[in-house]
């Protein structure tokens, strides 16, 4: 009675059967985007058909929770398998097989599984990055596909110096305002035989009111050595205040050369009080500074503003990516 009454007291745990339990994945490296399969196996030596397995991150304290990342049924060959696509990162996992009446439980945790998951790279991940313009990408996707979606990221990296700029004309133009000062500018890849991105272009330190042209406006991708025209045009508003201011003085210094034949008038008057030799010269002279006055004092003296000018820096500036090239040209401009 005492026998019996000890074996009906054994507790079910001491029945259960030691187990253990693997992790395999489909691979060790993949790149982001990749589905990969997770593959426990349960043996007590013998394979274990009946029962669930957790597959875990062997990060984590505890298989729970967040670490959890999917849970499986024991098939008839002994194993349990889930799918997933896990993110960018190096990962470890284990596999926790859950106690049934017959088999005790196990994990695979003794030896976690590593997985090290890249970017998708473009170009591939190695590559050396060639002179000009490189766009790199790289896609990403989520471990959660039920919330989240996959990215994608490009940059641009500029690589090298591939392009310098040359004048084929004068850097130095003198105009007079109003008119407009032209120059020739060659855009020559360097490194390359072509242009590996469009060119455009900008300029500052222009006269007031002026603007500039570039032909063509810009060089497209793929271009050889390309010449540029450039034309600033300078403002004629200037050279309408400056003849007006002119214009408006030439009376006033006309009546100021007069003056001498004005005073001729009330002098005669007077001169036949002095003897007639003396009456000659004083006459003499005035008409003299009266007609120098009207031909604008010959080569000897300048009535009204004389003509200035102003030198103007102004800097050429071409882009190509993040890449840019400075020339300078210099107009002076002539009132």
């Amino acid at each position: 009675m005492l026998a019996v009454l000890a074996v009906l007291g054994v507790p079910a745990a001491l029945a259960q059967v030691a187990t253990t339990t693997t992790l395999a994945l489909s691979s060790s490296s993949v790149a982001t985007g990749t589905v990969v399969t997770f593959t426990a196996t349960v043996r007590n030596p013998s394979l274990v058909t009946h029962g669930t397995v957790t597959f875990c991150n062997a990060a984590a304290t505890y298989c729970e929770d967040s670490a959890i990342i999917g849970t499986a049924q024991l098939t008839s060959a002994g194993t349990a398998s889930i799918k997933r696509v896990p993110g960018m990162g190096l990962h470890t996992y284990e596999a926790v097989f859950t106690a049934t009446t017959a088999n005790a439980g196990s994990n695979s945790s003794a030896s976690p599984q590593p997985l090290e998951v890249t970017g998708l790279y473009s170009p591939a991940a190695g590559t050396i990055p060639a002179i000009g313009l490189d766009t790199l990408t790289v896609l990403f996707t989520p471990t959660d596909s039920v919330d989240y979606t996959t990215a994608t990221a490009s940059v641009v990296l500029t690589v090298g110096d591939f392009f310098s700029l040359n004048f084929s004309s004068s850097p130095i133009q003198t105009v007079q305002q109003g008119a407009t000062a032209s120059y020739s500018l060659t855009v020559t890849p360097t490194g390359l035989a072509r242009l590996p991105a469009e060119v455009t272009f900008t300029a500052t330190g222009l006269p007031p009111d002026a603007t500039i042209t570039f032909s063509p406006a810009s060089i497209p991708v793929g271009s050889p050595a390309t010449e540029v025209a450039i034309t600033i045009h300078t403002s004629i508003q200037q050279v309408a205040n400056t003849g007006s201011s002119q214009r408006s003085q030439g009376p006033a210094a006309l009546g100021m050369l007069l003056l001498p034949m004005l005073g001729i008038v009330s002098l005669r008057k007077r001169l036949g009080k002095i003897p007639q030799f003396r009456a000659a010269v004083v006459l003499g002279v005035l008409s003299l500074g009266a007609i120098v006055g009207l031909t604008g004092c010959g080569a000897i003296c300048t009535i009204g503003p004389q003509p200035t000018s102003t030198i103007y820096t102004v800097v050429v500036t071409a882009h190509c990516g993040t890449l840019q090239h400075s020339a300078n040209v210099t107009v002076k401009v002539e009132n």
